[in-house]
C-alpha cells in the first residue's frame, strides 16, 4: 500500500512538471501571436497609408472641377475636356471626370467607353438617388461605392455638390443656388494595385468593409467577410466624409505553435519522467521528502511574493468569474481593498462601454480553454475609467475541466491617453497643412520630399503622390536646379555641434531664404513665387521646411498700376506738348500775317517795281503760304479731336498732310515716299487728328528703321484701298526690319528696342489703342533687314 502512495506521488510530480511545461508553452504561443500581430499591424498601416494617398490624390480633382464649373458657368465641351485633361495630369485609374448640371450627367471626360453614363439623371436612378440627394442636402463631399457602373466595371464615385452664389441677394437669408454635381469615378482595381492589395506575394490576408464610407457598418467589398470574425488587426481608412475599415490576419492564420516547441516538449517529457522516478525513490526516505516539501513550500512562497510584488494586477477567479484572490497592485489600480472584492464577480469593474458581443467572445474563448488577450475599459471604485491590457489564462483541474482563470492586467491608461493626444495632434497638424492656402514642403537632408500639401499641387501642377520621394530640385527653377544639391551640401557643412545641440550658421543666401523668384509650373508656365526656407532642429537629422506663396496676381497688379501711372504721365506730357505746339503756331502766325500783308501792299502799291522784284516777292509769298500750311497741320496734330467728335474724312488727304509734315524732318530728305492712294475711296467717319497722329507716328518709325539700315534706295510706300466693307492702309519700308521675338511685344506699353532717350515705348501702343477705339485693327509683318509692313483696317461706319 505504501509503495502505491509513493508511485502516486511520483506521478503527481510528473503531472505538475507537464502542467508547468504546458503553461510555458501557452506563454510561448501567446508571445509568438503578439509578435505576429505587431508585424501584421505594421504592414497593414503601410497598406492603409498607400491607399489613403492614392485615393486622396484623385479625390482632390473633384474640387478643382467644381471650381471650374463655378467660375466658368457657361462653357463648351472642348473647354471642359481641355481642363479635365490638364487636371488629371499623369494620374491613372480615373474612369472619368463628370459634371452633372441639375444632377444630369452632361459632361464626361473621357467620353469614349463611358457613353452609357451620358444624360444619366442621378436623382431619377433609384440605386443612386439617396446618395446624391444626401450630398445635395448636406452640401458636402460624398463617397459612394464601390458600385457596378452602367458602362461596366467597378468604381468608387465621389460626388461634390456645386452651389452658385445668388446675385443679387435680397436678404440675409438668401440661399445659394444648386448648380449641379462635380463627379469622379475611380477604378477600384487601380487603387488596390497602388496600395499593394493586388500583390499576390504578400503574407497577410486583407478584407475591407465600409461601402459608401459607412465604416464598420458598411458592406464588405474586398476580401472575405469571415476575416472580421478571426480577431483581426482593425484599422480605419479616412475618407473625406466617412471611413473604411481594414481587417488583416496572417495569411495562414494566427500562430498556434512556436519555434522549438517539439524539442521543448521532448525535454519536458524527459524531465517530468526523470523527476517522477526521482520523487518515487526519494519519498521512500522521509527526511529527504521533508526537505523537498520545505523546498517546494519555499518556492511557493517565493512565487506568491513575486505575484504580490508585481506592478501588474493579477486576479484569480473561479470558472464563474468570482474573485478568489488579487494582488496589491489590483487594489492600488482599481481602488478596491482586498476584502471588498473577494467573493465579488469580476463584473464589479465593468464600465458599461463594451457591448455584449465583446464579453461574449471573451468568455467563449476562455471557456474553450484558450488564452484571451485584449484591451478592456474598466471603472475604478471612484467611478473614473482606466484601461487594462489583459491576458486571461484558463486553469484546468485533475480531470481536465476548467476550474479557475488567472488574469494578468497591465494598466495602460497613461500610454493610451498619450497615444490619443499624439493622434489628435497629428490630425490637427495634417488638417492645417491640408487646408492652408500656402504651399508647404518638407524635405530631408538629401533634398528628398517627405510631404507636400494640396496647395503645392495646385501651384505647380504635380500631384502630391508624384512628388513624395523625389528630389526637391524638380520644383527649383533654372539655373539653380542643377546646383541645388551643392546648396544643401554647403548648408549642412555649416551646421556645427555645440554643447550637444545643433546650431544653424549656414549661408542663407545660398538656400533662397525669403526670396521672390520666377518659378515654372509642370506645363511650362512661369509664375512669381515668394519662397521662405528654414531648417528644423531637434530631430535626429536636419530637415527643411519650405513655405511657398504664388504672388503672380499681386505682382501683375503692381506692374499694371505702375504702367497705368506711366501711361497717364506720358498722356499728360503729350497733352502739354500739344498745348505748347499750338501756342507756338499761334505766335508764329501773327508775324507771318504781317509779312503776307506787307507783300500784298507792295504788289498793290504804285511804286515802280521791275519784273525781277515782282518775281522775288511772289517767291517770298509762296514761302509764306507754305509756312501757313505747315502751321495749320501742326495745329491739327497738336490738338486732336476726341473720339466722340467723329466727322467724315478723306483718308487720302490725311495721308498727304502727314507726309508733308513728315518731310520737314531732316532725316527724311533722301527717303522716297511712294503713294498709291485709291482715288475712289468714300469718306471715312472718324477723328481726323487721331488718324493723322497714327500715320505720322508710323512714318517716323519707318524713318528710324531706314536710318539704322542705311539702304541704297531708302523708300516708304503708302497704299490705300477698300475691301470687304473696310478701309485698308498699308505703310511699308525697306529698313532694318523687326525680329519675330520682338513683334509679339511691339504693341505693349513701354516696350521699346530703341536706346535710352530715343523712345518711350508708347508710340505703337497708342497707335494700337487709337485704331481699336475706331473699331479697327493694326498688324505688322516683317522680314529682318528687308521689309517691315504695318497694315491698318478701319470699318466703314455706313455699314454698321
Amino acid at each position: 500500500m505504501q509503495n502505491i502512495v509513493h508511485m502516486v506521488l511520483g506521478f503527481l510530480v510528473f503531472t505538475v512538471v507537464l502542467t508547468g511545461a504546458w503553461f510555458v508553452d501557452e506563454v510561448g504561443i501567446e508571445k509568438n501571436r503578439s509578435l505576429s500581430r505587431t508585424v501584421t499591424h505594421d504592414r497593414t498601416v503601410a497598406i492603409r497609408a498607400k491607399l489613403e494617398s492614392s485615393l486622396n490624390a484623385r479625390l482632390h480633382l473633384v474640387r478643382g472641377l467644381a471650381a471650374f464649373a463655378k467660375t466658368k458657368i457657361n462653357f463648351t465641351f472642348n473647354e471642359f475636356e481641355q481642363f479635365t485633361s490638364n487636371l488629371k495630369g499623369g494620374l491613372n485609374g480615373i474612369r472619368s471626370l463628370q459634371l452633372a448640371p441639375n444632377a444630369v450627367v452632361t459632361y464626361i471626360s473621357p467620353l469614349k467607353g463611358n457613353e452609357a453614363a451620358k444624360n444619366h439623371n442621378l436623382l431619377a436612378d433609384p440605386l443612386r438617388r439617396d446618395a446624391v440627394q444626401r450630398a445635395i442636402d448636406e452640401k458636402r463631399f460624398i463617397i459612394a461605392g464601390p458600385v457596378q457602373l452602367r458602362q461596366g466595371g467597378v468604381a468608387l464615385i465621389g460626388r461634390l455638390p456645386v452651389f452658385i452664389e445668388s446675385i443679387p441677394k435680397k436678404d440675409i437669408d438668401s440661399k445659394d443656388k444648386f448648380w449641379g454635381l462635380s463627379i469622379i469615378l475611380i477604378d477600384l482595381e487601380q487603387l488596390l494595385i497602388e496600395s499593394g492589395l493586388a500583390d499576390s506575394a504578400r503574407d497577410i490576408s486583407i478584407a475591407i468593409r465600409g461601402k459608401d464610407g459607412l465604416g464598420a457598418n458598411g458592406e464588405v467589398f474586398y476580401g472575405k467577410k469571415t476575416l472580421f470574425n478571426n480577431n483581426p488587426v482593425l484599422l480605419d481608412v479616412t475618407l473625406p466624409n466617412g471611413t473604411w475599415q481594414i481587417a488583416a490576419t496572417p495569411i495562414n492564420g494566427w500562430p498556434t505553435s512556436w519555434e522549438g516547441q517539439k524539442w521543448f516538449y521532448l525535454s519536458a517529457g524527459l524531465l517530468s519522467i526523470s523527476l517522477g522516478i526521482l520523487v518515487y525513490f526519494l519519498v521512500r526516505q522521509p527526511a529527504i521528502l521533508q526537505r523537498q516539501i520545505e523546498l517546494a513550500t519555499s518556492q511557493l512562497k517565493l512565487q506568491t511574493t513575486a505575484m504580490e510584488a508585481s506592478d501588474n494586477s493579477i486576479v484569480i477567479t473561479d470558472k464563474d468569474g468570482i474573485i478568489l484572490w488579487a494582488n496589491p497592485a489590483f487594489s492600488r489600480i482599481s481602488g478596491y481593498v482586498k476584502m471588498e472584492i473577494i467573493g465579488q464577480n469580476i463584473k464589479i469593474l465593468s464600465s458599461g462601454l463594451h457591448d455584449e458581443d465583446y464579453f461574449k467572445e471573451l468568455w467563449q474563448t476562455i471557456l474553450a480553454g484558450r488564452v484571451w488577450r485584449g484591451e478592456i475599459t474598466n471603472q475604478r471604485k471612484d467611478g473614473t475609467l482606466y484601461y487594462d491590457d489583459s491576458t486571461i489564462t484558463p486553469v484546468r483541474d485533475k480531470s481536465g475541466n476548467i476550474s479557475h482563470f488567472i488574469a494578468v492586467k497591465e494598466d495602460i491608461t497613461l500610454q493610451k491617453k498619450a497615444r490619443q493626444a499624439l493622434q489628435e495632434s497629428e490630425s490637427r497638424l495634417r488638417s492645417i497643412m491640408e487646408n492652408v492656402g500656402e504651399g508647404i514642403l518638407l524635405a530631408d537632408k538629401k533634398g528628398i520630399i517627405l510631404h507636400a500639401n494640396p496647395a503645392v499641387e495646385d501651384m505647380f501642377g504635380y500631384s502630391t503622390a508624384s512628388l513624395i520621394g523625389r528630389n526637391i530640385k524638380i520644383l527649383v527653377p533654372h539655373p539653380h536646379n542643377s546646383v541645388h544639391d551643392e546648396y544643401i551640401k554647403k548648408y549642412l557643412t555649416s551646421l556645427q555641434l555645440q554643447n550637444g545641440s545643433i546650431k544653424c550658421d549656414a549661408d542663407r543666401e545660398a538656400m533662397f531664404f525669403n526670396r521672390e523668384i520666377i518659378a515654372k509650373k509642370r506645363n511650362g508656365d512661369d509664375f512669381v513665387l515668394e519662397l521662405t526656407v528654414n531648417c528644423i532642429l531637434g530631430t535626429p537629422t536636419p530637415m527643411f521646411i519650405a513655405l511657398l506663396r504664388d504672388i503672380t496676381v499681386r505682382k501683375n497688379t503692381e506692374k499694371e498700376l505702375q504702367e497705368t501711372r506711366q501711361y497717364a504721365f506720358q498722356q499728360e506730357k503729350m497733352a502739354s506738348l500739344g498745348t505748347l505746339a499750338a501756342g507756338i503756331a499761334h505766335e508764329i502766325a501773327n508775324p507771318l500775317s504781317a509779312i503776307s500783308g506787307l507783300i500784298e501792299h507792295m504788289n498793290d502799291s504804285d511804286s515802280k517795281l521791275d519784273n525781277a522784284d515782282i518775281d522775288t516777292l511772289n517767291l517770298v509769298m509762296d514761302s509764306v503760304n507754305r509756312i501757313s500750311l505747315i502751321l495749320d497741320d501742326v495745329r491739327e496734330v497738336s490738338s486732336p479731336q476726341q473720339l466722340d467728335e467723329m466727322t467724315p474724312l478723306s483718308i487720302n488727304d490725311i495721308i498727304r498732310i502727314a507726309v508733308r509734315l513728315f518731310k520737314l524732318d531732316s532725316r527724311t530728305k533722301n527717303v522716297h515716299c511712294q503713294l498709291e492712294l485709291d482715288s475712289n475711296l468714300s469718306p471715312f467717319l472718324g477723328s481726323e487728328g487721331i488718324i493723322k497722329q497714327v500715320i505720322l507716328n508710323l512714318l517716323i518709325n519707318s524713318a528710324d528703321a531706314i536710318e539704322e539700315a542705311s539702304p541704297d534706295k531708302p523708300e516708304i510706300q503708302i497704299i490705300t484701298s477698300y475691301e470687304n466693307k473696310k478701309f485698308k492702309i498699308i505703310i511699308s519700308d525697306n529698313g532694318c526690319g523687326i525680329h519675330q521675338d520682338v513683334i509679339k511685344h511691339i504693341f505693349e506699353p513701354f516696350y521699346t528696342t530703341k536706346p535710352l532717350g530715343k523712345g518711350t515705348g508708347l508710340g505703337l501702343a497708342m497707335c494700337h489703342s487709337y485704331i481699336t477705339s475706331h473699331g479697327g485693327d493694326i498688324t505688322v509683318y516683317s522680314i529682318p533687314n528687308e521689309l517691315t509692313k504695318f497694315e491698318i483696317t478701319l470699318p466703314d461706319k455706313s455699314f454698321s
